[in-house]
């Protein structure tokens, strides 16, 4: 039956070490596995979209393997363990966000959302970095998911980029954690709200690779 409480971390001891968490490292390390065998199944130089999305599963994949460490030694580095994994996940955001907006027309829309997203990355990067808060990095990734992978990624489906319905639908599997956290929905200490969003973060990365490789043969009969 569901917590919708806190949960205590699962601690254990291996080879002297006092370590937290393991659901955490397995998880994330899944994820990183995932993501890093998508980015070698694109491949190189096709189209700014597949370089933007290249570079998405790369940075993704190199966090989420600092994310499984940071909350394995998390007694030894604190929250400091995790800054590594916050600060190159904002840079696979902002890959995943250009390469939606590299299906914009170069103009001034693209621009100024461009624009924005370079001023958001940075900005919440910092204030992160600054207050050590999980909060603004939370903030960073809404942003670039929802409203650009989301919102803007509808929109250019709408004007006719099918591949992009991949990406909203990754978006959409990926909702449900804004709740999962807000109600700290814990179904077991082996399965909390950290796991429960990894398992809904696997199905959302696998949309997004959908949505990638489907612009390869759409960008090919666009061409033709």
């Amino acid at each position: 039956m569901a917590n919708f409480a806190p949960v205590d971390k699962i601690a254990f001891e291996w080879m002297g070490l006092r370590l937290l968490e393991p659901m955490s490292l397995i998880m994330n390390w899944l994820i990183s596995l995932q993501c890093l065998i998508y980015f070698f199944r694109l491949p190189k130089n096709s189209s700014p979209f597949i370089y933007w999305w290249r570079g998405f599963f790369l940075f993704f994949g190199i966090s989420t393997i600092f994310g499984g460490l940071g909350h394995l030694l998390f007694n030894y580095f604190d929250i400091y363990g995790k800054i590594p994994c916050w600060t190159i996940g904002i840079v696979g955001g902002y890959c995943a966000a250009r390469g939606v907006l590299s299906c914009f027309k170069p103009g001034i829309v693209e621009r100024r959302l461009l624009f924005f997203l370079v001023l958001k990355c940075v900005v919440l990067w910092f204030l992160g970095i600054m207050t050590l808060k999980f909060l603004f990095i939370s903030l960073d990734a809404s942003i670039s998911y929802l409203v650009f992978c989301g919102f803007v990624g509808f929109f250019l489906y709408r004007e006719g980029i099918v591949p992009l319905k991949y990406t909203v639908i990754g978006v959409l599997i990926l909702l449900p954690s804004v709740f999962i956290f807000g109600f700290e929905i814990n179904i077991h200490p082996w399965f909390n709200k950290d796991d429960f969003s990894h398992v809904l973060m696997i199905g959302c990365i696998y949309y997004f690779y959908l949505g990638a490789k489907n612009m390869l043969s759409f960008t090919r009969i666009a061409l033709d």
